[in-house]
């Protein structure tokens, strides 16, 4: 399955960086993540193997600032209130893709399962979900977490780094807070500093809202694939899932939900990249979402 141009939904802004970004622009600025003439910048931050890494090794410099000045993020009263409601949601299995004791799902033919694809991509870009949920990026040293609350274009994210290795394993960073209504000024608290700021961009760093850059349109999202086809239905987080199989320039599996098109979990096919896991592990959908959480001024 090829992709073609796809406009963005509400493009970036790129006038300046977010308070505290200046860390992770500066690895951005040395090479790793250079822009491609024929490629968005988006689009180059999961491009290749190497962006992954750097991808990675920035925002761990971004939100790694205060490990020294707490054991956990837990406590801290910077979380809303935790997962409530009755649609779908479940805790991670562990495993790189789907959940090992689920049953088998069922799926249409084979000559349909591109079409179905397709569709569910379609309903997501028409109609992105409204969801709560804890998104993670897994690596050997560190692990990524962001909390979201999405009611689209309205979100807010948390995101933490948990060490795990060295002397600090275990340890918990501050939170990097990000609060919009409109997905065009937003409000950032820097967890190095804990000072709160209100942005209409975030520059070279778009990366910094992880997860979120599917929401932003075709030419943001982490769903590249340059050669690829559906190749079966299998259920990630009690959800039936369409599974991508991209077989050419940065291979990857990736979970796509069949009813809403989110991109539930993705896995490079290369086992020594990192990160070598991101995804969702626990997510409800249409949750009852207080608009408070979405204030830039509430960071």
């Amino acid at each position: 399955m090829s992709r073609g141009p796809h406009p963005q939904t509400d493009p970036l802004p790129a006038e300046r960086l977010p308070v505290g970004a200046e860390a992770g622009a500066r690895v951005a600025r040395t090479g790793t993540l250079a822009h491609h003439a024929d490629m968005a910048p988006e689009r180059m931050i999961f491009a290749s193997r190497g962006c992954r890494a750097a991808f990675l090794l920035a925002l761990t410099l971004l939100v790694s600032g205060c490990l020294d000045q707490r054991d956990s993020a837990s406590g801290d009263g910077s979380h809303a209130p935790p997962l409530t409601g009755a649609t779908s949601s479940t805790a991670a299995s562990g495993t790189a893709g789907p959940d090992p004791s689920a049953p088998p799902s069922t799926e249409p033919a084979p000559e349909d399962l591109d079409v179905e694809l397709s569709e569910a991509l379609k309903r997501f870009r028409n109609s992105p979900p409204s969801l709560h949920g804890t998104y993670e990026y897994r690596s050997t040293d560190s692990t990524l977490s962001y909390e979201l609350w999405v009611d689209w274009p309205a979100f807010r994210l948390t995101l933490t780094a948990t060490e795990n290795a060295g002397p600090t394993a275990g340890e918990i960073s501050d939170p990097m807070i990000i609060a919009t209504v409109d997905g065009k000024r937003f409000g950032v608290r820097d967890p190095a500093t804990d000072e709160a700021g209100i942005v209409r961009s975030f520059g070279e760093a778009p990366w910094v809202l992880g997860p979120m850059l599917n929401f932003f349109g075709e030419e943001a999202s982490t769903l590249w694939c340059v050669e690829g086809s559906a190749v079966g239905m299998e259920e990630v987080l009690q959800r039936a899932a369409i599974l991508l199989r991209c077989t050419e320039y940065d291979a990857f599996d990736a979970w796509v939900d069949r009813e809403t098109g989110l991109v539930l979990r993705q896995v490079p096919r290369v086992s020594d990249e990192e990160p070598g896991w991101f995804g969702f592990v626990e997510v409800e959908f249409d949750p009852s979402l207080d608009p408070s959480l979405f204030d830039p001024q509430s960071v």
